[in-house]
């Protein structure tokens, strides 16, 4: 699909899977599927969208600046981004192991997992940072460079980081929800959660990302380009979508309900 001019659209699929979409201006769209997988998203500007799917793992996401997204995945292991600033982001998965990041500035952030295995990390400046693991796993860290860490949580739910550059980092949590994220450039960040909703993204370039959720209900993006982004759900409803120029997108629903 490509709406050159003037940029606003319209479309609706009631039942079972409501999908709505509307881009008034440039770049806006919004999109929704309520049940049982919910979608909503919206870009009013730019390089802003949101997304939401409620049930059984919704997802909502945000992006109203040029480096800012917003995620939530509440049930059964809700995660939570938001980057409103070139190099800040927030995540949180609540249960059964929360995770909680924030990254306000170029070389901060903040995470926290509370149960079973509680992680809290704080770096606001360049070369410090602050991190918590209460109970019951050994926590190893290492900062051989001025912003390069090294973390890991071996069982049961082990969790490795490592920032080797000034905006780089990566992290795994490899069972049961492995969770694993790098950013070796400025605005990009990549992250996988394999069982039983993998959750993968990367965003090698300022405007590029990448997810996957492979089961039950795998989503996919990549945004390469300012303007382009990329979605699938492939099961049981499937939903893709490519924004390579800045005013053309494609979705696709292949089953039940293509679209």
């Amino acid at each position: 699909m490509s709406i050159p001019s003037p940029h606003m659209f319209f479309m609706s699929i009631p039942s079972p899977h409501m999908f709505f979409m509307s881009i008034p201006p440039p770049y806006m769209f919004f999109m929704s599927i309520p049940s049982p997988h919910m979608f909503f998203m919206s870009i009013p500007s730019p390089h802003m969208f949101f997304i939401s799917i409620p049930s059984p793992h919704m997802f909502f996401m945000s992006i109203p600046s040029p480096h800012m997204f917003f995620m939530s995945i509440p049930s059964p292991h809700m995660f939570f981004m938001s980057i409103p600033s070139p190099h800040m982001f927030f995540m949180s998965i609540p249960s059964p192991h929360m995770f909680f990041m924030s990254i306000p500035s170029p070389h901060m952030f903040f995470m926290s997992i509370p149960s079973p295995h509680m992680f809290f990390m704080s770096i606001p400046s360049p070369h410090m940072f602050f991190m918590s693991i209460p109970s019951p796993h050994m926590f190893f860290m290492s900062i051989p460079s001025p912003h390069m860490f090294f973390m890991s949580i071996p069982s049961p739910h082990m969790f490795f980081m490592s920032i080797p550059s000034p905006h780089m980092f990566f992290m795994s949590i490899p069972s049961p929800h492995m969770f694993f994220m790098s950013i070796p450039s400025p605005h990009m960040f990549f992250i996988s959660i394999p069982s039983p909703h993998m959750f993968f993204m990367s965003t090698p370039s300022p405007h590029m990302f990448f997810m996957s959720i492979p089961s039950p209900h795998m989503l996919f993006m990549s945004i390469p380009s300012p303007h382009m982004f990329f979605k699938s759900i492939p099961s049981p409803h499937m939903f893709f979508m490519s924004i390579p120029s800045p005013h053309m997108f494609f979705m696709s629903i292949p089953s039940p309900h293509i679209f």
